[in-house]
């Protein structure tokens, strides 16, 4: 989520220093931003969203999936990035949420680019036929291990698995957290991590990043 609240993982001082370097968005996107921090609507956070975009500018996917389209924002960034030369397919289980992101993907001329399907995110996956070039996920986070095998069936060889928010603010490294609301979430990104390092089917990188994110290049299956 977009914000500048006390962080967890990287030092508040550092972050603002980071965060100082990087390039402000412009046209669509930026509307989208100020809409999300005048509203506290959740958003990539910034120093994601640059990660993101070199992610994808170096791996010129054809056809990306994500799962968590929110407003629209990293679905603009990412088609933006490549320039219009890529099939998004991305799904929003908010009815409204999904609303404002075909629109905003309208006003960024995007529509014949970018598809927004409303539904539940296991539902669709299970649904979809074909492969990706790459998955971004950045929905709930406990639907992450559920999600995973079909991430798998549904990833080209040699795709890339981006993983948001994988950190839990810190909270992923200590199962005694104080909430206990959170103690499920926390133990099935554990188990999702887990899977991700040692099973086998990818290579994985944990990165400190934003409120975490995971890398994971699907594994040729002779490897």
């Amino acid at each position: 989520m977009l914000g500048r609240e006390d962080d967890k993982i990287v030092g508040n001082k550092l972050r603002e220093y980071l965060l100082s370097l990087l390039p402000e968005d412009i046209g669509i996107l930026k509307e989208i931003k100020d809409r999300a921090l005048r509203e506290g609507v959740p958003l990539l956070m910034e120093e994601t969203a640059r990660f993101l975009e070199v992610l994808v500018r170096l791996k010129k996917p054809q056809r990306i999936l994500e799962a968590g389209t929110g407003i629209g924002y990293s679905s603009i960034l990412m088609c933006k990035a490549l320039e219009g030369n890529v099939r998004i397919d991305t799904i929003e289980s908010n009815f409204d949420s999904a609303s404002e992101a075909k629109n905003n993907i309208k006003k960024a001329g995007y529509e014949q680019h970018i598809h927004v399907i409303v539904g539940d995110v296991i539902d669709v996956f299970s649904n979809l036929q074909g492969q990706y070039d790459m998955i971004f996920m950045d929905a709930a986070k406990s639907l992450y291990k559920e999600a995973l095998p079909l991430c798998t069936r549904l990833l080209k060889e040699e795709g890339l698995l981006i993983s948001d928010n994988v950190l839990f603010k810190g909270m992923i490294s200590d199962l005694e957290v104080d909430v206990k609301k959170h103690r499920t979430i926390i133990r099935s990104m554990r188990e999702y991590l887990d899977l991700l390092c040692h099973e086998g089917t990818y290579a994985t990188s944990l990165i400190p990043l934003g409120d975490g994110v995971a890398v994971s290049l699907k594994n040729k299956e002779n490897r």
